[in-house]
């Protein structure tokens, strides 16, 4: 009976974990480098919404690399030049691949993930950073 208890807690415990590691709703990131993903390298669920509001100090130009992505059929990375899914778009990304690098002309940016209802894969990651700010590794 212990065990069946300590069983169910533990599975608990996994589920809420899995559930809080996958990206929701919208952030804003205000440091001038970081790093974003959608929980990778956990599946995504479908019919996700997650986005980003990049928007650390100054005017300077972001620059963003998706360095991991593995996403479905119909599942979309977007990268928008302004605060919004109505700025300008920059990059439209789906399928397999890396060192996927797009640029601001200002100095905020908008990353968009969503995914339908059909499939679901390991996501992405990627980088940002403003030029002064690049790290190197």
């Amino acid at each position: 009976m212990w065990a069946d208890y300590l069983r169910k807690m533990y599975l608990i415990f996994i589920f809420t974990q899995i559930e809080s590691a996958v990206c929701s709703g919208t952030k804003t990131l205000v440091d001038p480098s970081g790093g974003i993903d959608d929980g990778y390298p956990l599946r995504y669920p479908n019919n996700l919404y997650c986005g980003w509001i990049i928007d650390p100090p100054g005017d300077d130009p972001i620059t963003i690399e998706i360095t991991y992505l593995r996403t479905g059929v119909g599942d979309y990375v977007k990268v928008y030049d302004g605060g919004d899914n109505t700025a300008s778009l920059i990059g439209e990304f789906s399928g397999y691949s890396t060192s996927l690098i797009r640029t601001s002309t200002n100095g905020i940016m908008f990353v968009e993930f969503t995914t339908d209802g059909t499939n679901q894969k390991p996501g992405f990651t990627a980088q940002y950073w403003v030029r002064m700010y690049k790290k190197y590794s």
